[in-house]
């Protein structure tokens, strides 16, 4: 079976986000099971080269990056005209579209199904206020968005709460499957004792500090202001924030930590490509977000048996049992998140035994894998 995976941004230099992450971890996995994967995405840097093979885990994958003008509205028509071009030319070469975000390229995907193309199926990443649908609904070309959206196989969702807004729009129940993210339980497993006072020193967290990690996108949606807040709202001694990734908001969130004070307690890392070691000298994982599709650094976070604190949003709400394997509150609230880091410090080795439990049991990769395996041979039977 040959699957035509879509993601516009995918490139080596370019796995920082989840989505990109997420999607590597499962190409990975998908070969290591027999899929035939051909990624299509955009040449969005001149240095990136527009075909190119890469060696992964499983097998040899071909990428090919189509042509995207740097003019932002019709660099993307211009992209999508292409990728429509390349779909319905290679409409007996592929047995699925495989889209990875409810974007543009769903649109085309789902248009050029009805020109006779491949099956599609799509994964909705988000919901709320910062989901793909959301983002469109106030926009003219919104009915047109419902009406391919509603017309594509099968739609992937990560959380109730992103079906349950599939159904508003129109979309089938029978046509969303439940699908989680998957993460490396053998790559994201907990520490030696030698292998977190590597990591420790490696990233200058002294030996008395408890450290609150962070890792993902600096955006407004992964509510680190309210984090930073929350931070100088603790009683913990030697407590720091480790704040990985890298996004717009970062300005003003070294603006707000020094309003507060706090500073000296909060550490801007940028992105790290090897982010298992940020896990291994962690004491607590914190995803503080105003909405979610289902974190992949929460995952991993849980997968490495770190305490771990988030809020009470789609996914994250699903992947953590509030009290069993890490604490839940409501987002936009810097007290009660400070009260849970407290509470989540005073737990030593429980909630981490179970959180690493809980991600064995239901966030494997190789188990997110064969459920799409499952509805690739749904949507294109041998």
């Amino acid at each position: 079976m040959r699957v035509l995976f879509v993601l516009k941004r995918f490139h080596p230099q370019s796995l920082f986000g989840g989505a990109e992450r997420s999607a590597y971890m499962l190409i990975e996995e998908l070969n290591r099971s027999g899929i035939d994967i051909e990624v299509a995405g955009a040449r969005i840097n001149h240095d990136w080269q527009k075909n190119e093979i890469l060696d992964l885990a499983g097998g040899r994958v071909s990428v090919h990056r189509l042509f995207h003008p740097r003019l932002r509205f019709i660099g993307t028509i211009v992209y999508n005209m292409l990728l429509l071009l390349k779909i319905l030319a290679g409409k007996n070469r592929y047995d699925v579209i495989h889209i990875n975000f409810a974007s543009f390229e769903m649109m085309t995907a789902s248009a050029a199904r009805m020109l006779g193309g491949p099956p599609v199926l799509c994964k909705v990443a988000c919901s709320g206020s910062s989901g793909e649908i959301d983002k469109v609904r106030g926009n003219r070309y919104f009915g047109i968005f419902r009406y391919l959206l509603t017309r594509v196989d099968m739609v992937a969702s990560l959380s109730s709460e992103i079906s349950g807004e599939l159904e508003d729009v129109g979309v089938d129940p029978e046509r969303i499957a439940a699908v989680v993210n998957g993460v490396d339980v053998e790559r994201f497993k907990p520490p030696s004792p030698a292998e977190r006072a590597e990591s420790r020193r490696d990233l200058g967290i002294g030996r008395d500090e408890f450290a609150v990690l962070f890792t993902g996108r600096l955006s407004r949606q992964k509510g680190l202001d309210i984090l930073i807040e929350a931070i100088a709202l603790i009683s913990i001694k030697d407590a720091v924030l480790i704040i990985a990734g890298k996004g717009s908001e970062r300005k003003a969130l070294e603006s707000l930590a020094a309003k507060l004070g706090v500073t000296d307690r909060v550490r801007f890392l940028g992105p790290l490509p090897d982010t298992v070691r940020l896990y291994h000298a962690a004491d607590v994982f914190v995803l503080p977000s105003r909405d979610e599709g289902l974190s992949n650094s929460l995952l991993e976070a849980m997968s490495v048996g770190l305490r771990v604190v988030a809020t009470r949003v789609s996914g994250s709400s699903e992947a953590v049992e509030d009290g069993v394997t890490g604490f839940l509150v409501e987002p936009g609230e810097p007290l009660p998140l400070a009260g849970a880091i407290e509470k989540a410090a005073l737990d030593r080795d429980h909630m981490g035994s179970e959180a690493r439990r809980r991600a064995l049991e239901r966030y494997s990769i190789c188990g997110a894998a064969g459920r799409y395996i499952g509805i690739y041979r749904k949507l294109a039977p041998a």
